[in-house]
């Protein structure tokens, strides 16, 4: 395991939003919402109506990029773009990427088969609750940025999203402590109820990811950062959590977008070493 990267702010309400053709009743401009399930749905599954073009009216720096409660298949792929002019691609380009990343069942599959070489062993992943992401080598800076989606064979017909995150964040020097980094689901809300003869009945409800890890060997500098991030965020702003930016197959699996469930103290365990403990709980 690499680098964590702890994202934030995201940038993406602060963007006028254009391109593609989106439905008047679900509108491209549900994505400046934070409700997950308002969600923004293309007329059609043609790349000319599932491109959003974002006009920051100022530059601004990126390094980290997702799309939340979508319903991109198998053979989806994206593109980001990042101009001095609108649908400009001259400061950054992603090239085409890999929506899915991640694999599920892959000791089962045999070589040959086209999953075991795309990393995706079959569709439970479809409908489940991970975001496409991506964090790019270094900060970009523009004013002008696009997010082309490739899905044109999806079975829905048409590309929907509930939210995209755009923003920079936090590669720290020193990783996160193994010792007490974890992550579980939890905050289950299913309802189990029991009858008088003993057998029991069940509502199944959804369940959030929960991330707790601790930055013991900070430098002043990312200390501030993350003093400042504190501020801004509390216990209901946006973070993106990417366990590992070099290694998104398992990022794709155990980050999320998120909240701080909790504002620790900054503490001062050495001479010009911060150390904070975080925990960071999925937003559904």
């Amino acid at each position: 395991m690499t680098k964590l990267f702890l994202a934030w702010p995201n940038r993406v309400d602060s963007a006028v939003l254009s391109a593609g053709n989106w439905l008047a009743g679900l509108p491209r401009d549900n994505l400046l919402t934070r409700e997950l399930t308002q969600v923004a749905r293309s007329a059609d599954a043609t790349e000319a109506s599932t491109r959003i073009d974002f006009d920051y009216g100022s530059v601004r720096a990126f390094r980290a990029f997702a799309l939340v409660n979508h319903n991109l298949t198998r053979a989806a792929t994206w593109r980001i773009t990042l101009g001095s002019a609108p649908g400009a691609s001259d400061i950054y380009d992603s090239g085409s990427l890999l929506a899915w990343r991640m694999s599920f069942d892959g000791d089962l599959l045999e070589w040959e088969e086209s999953g075991w070489w795309e990393g995706v062993g079959d569709d439970e992943y479809l409908r489940a609750p991970y975001a496409v992401l991506h964090v790019s080598s270094a900060y970009y800076s523009g004013r002008y940025l696009r997010i082309q989606i490739t899905d044109t064979s999806n079975p829905d017909g048409w590309v929907q999203l509930g939210r995209v995150f755009c923003g920079g964040g936090l590669s720290p020097t020193w990783n996160a402590s193994y010792a007490g980094w974890s992550e579980r689901w939890a905050d289950d809300q299913s309802v189990i109820q029991r009858a008088d003869g003993g057998g029991e009945f069940y509502d199944p409800r959804r369940r959030s990811r929960v991330a707790q890890f601790s930055l013991d060997r900070m430098e002043p500098g990312e200390a501030a950062f993350v003093h400042e991030m504190c501020r801004r965020l509390g216990t209901t702003g946006e973070a993106l959590w990417v366990p590992d930016a070099d290694d998104l197959a398992y990022s794709q699996q155990y980050g999320f977008l998120g909240r701080l469930r909790q504002l620790s103290a900054i503490e001062y365990p050495y001479h010009n070493t911060r150390k904070l403990a975080f925990e960071i709980g999925e937003i559904l």
